[in-house]
């Protein structure tokens, strides 16, 4: 238990220097830093007692698809094309990265479009993935797309308004506002709030349903490893979340949700365990790695841009929408975004998070042809 304790204060420790000095990802790269750090000096030989990386990781895995919504009505052609779409371009990246010389299990963690923690730690269940420069790939990305997104996004708008060239092009609604006014759920600092149509839990009920939904996830994981499923930790908190959620909700209408604060420390928890396995040669191998790096994130956003605008042209839903819903990031920074822009929140949270499920359950099916 001291491992843990030891772990946990280091991470909380990245993750308030990060907060303090207002540095990106705080809950992930804050931990994954100052534990990489440490570890690095000689000053993490502590040994994680096997329970710890399971547990933190289905608590992570129980955060993100908490919100997950089978409601695919309208929209079922576009959300296959998105996740079709996505393998296609994370495999075409995937067979750059393994030519430039990266082991495969790294490769397609780090080129699939997806979150880079979920990514990270479903591959630490892939031997010889690298789970740190998993994080790093999706990181930059994720940057690369919060930088030029919001930018690019507004200047093909003001070109609609101005009828320019490009907005000659843009002859649908450029977002909900045109539609009528917009009711979206609100997303900033923490998950998808429950919404009204479900029946109030006191904190204590809702705090006893989200540890039964993590017992839960730990018996699944247990079986995926018994049958020996790569994977099977991040894929048995999933596989627990949309499982229980789903009878609770149909059968007597909640929805516990687990809160912000608990999400931070399972975060926190599992990028310290991926900043124990940095290493010096991890660090050397990322360093000479540049132009594959910067190779790969233009196919993929590129890309990505190119599918949203098609969506949008073939008359799909509105352009801010259409943008997002495809854009290889993950599902908070999008749907902040979408709330800003006008754009539909909900369906936005739903193609990212579809997407990462896919891409997760992708990765064991296609382990044994390519990553092995």
């Amino acid at each position: 238990m001291s491992a843990v304790i030891t772990i946990l204060l280091s991470g909380y420790a990245g993750y308030y220097v990060f907060l303090k000095l207002k540095l990106p990802s705080p809950q992930i790269l804050g931990p994954l830093t100052s534990t990489a750090i440490a570890n690095l000096a000689g000053w993490m030989d502590v040994a994680l007692p096997g329970w710890a990386p399971m547990f933190f990781t289905i608590g992570v895995a129980i955060s993100v698809t908490q919100n997950f919504e089978m409601k695919f009505k309208g929209i079922f052609k576009s959300l296959i094309m998105v996740i079709l779409y996505s393998l296609g371009v994370g495999m075409a990246a995937f067979y750059w990265l393994s030519y430039s010389g990266m082991s495969p299990q790294t490769a397609y963690f780090s080129a699939m479009p997806g979150g880079g923690a979920d990514l990270a730690l479903i591959s630490m269940g892939f031997p010889g993935a690298d789970p740190f420069r998993v994080v790093l790939y999706q990181t930059i990305r994720f940057f690369a797309v919060l930088v030029l997104y919001p930018i690019l996004l507004r200047w093909l708008i003001d070109q609609k308004q101005k009828g320019g060239l490009i907005g000659s092009k843009m002859k649908g609604p450029v977002s909900l506002a045109d539609e009528g006014p917009v009711d979206v759920l609100a997303l900033y600092g923490g998950p998808l709030r429950p919404s009204a149509r479900y029946k109030p839990l006191t904190a204590l009920a809702n705090d006893c349903l989200v540890g039964a939904i993590l017992g839960i996830g730990f018996l699944f994981a247990l079986g995926f490893k018994a049958v020996h499923f790569a994977g099977g930790n991040y894929l048995g908190g999933m596989a627990a979340t949309i499982l229980v959620l789903s009878l609770l909700k149909k059968k007597i209408g909640i929805k516990p949700t687990m809160d912000r604060h608990t999400s931070t420390f399972f975060k926190v928890a599992s990028c310290s365990i991926i900043g124990m396995q940095v290493t010096w040669d991890s660090i050397r191998a990322f360093a000479g790695e540049w132009p594959a790096l910067i190779i790969m994130n233009l196919i993929i956003i590129l890309s990505c841009l190119l599918l949203g605008w098609v969506f949008y042209r073939l008359g799909w839903g509105d352009f801010v929408t259409c943008m997002l819903e495809t854009a290889p990031s993950g599902v908070l920074p999008m749907t902040v975004l979408a709330e800003e822009m006008k754009g539909d929140v909900v369906r936005i949270a739903l193609f990212q998070l579809v997407r990462i499920l896919a891409i997760v359950m992708a990765a064991p099916l296609l382990g044994p042809y390519l990553l092995f």
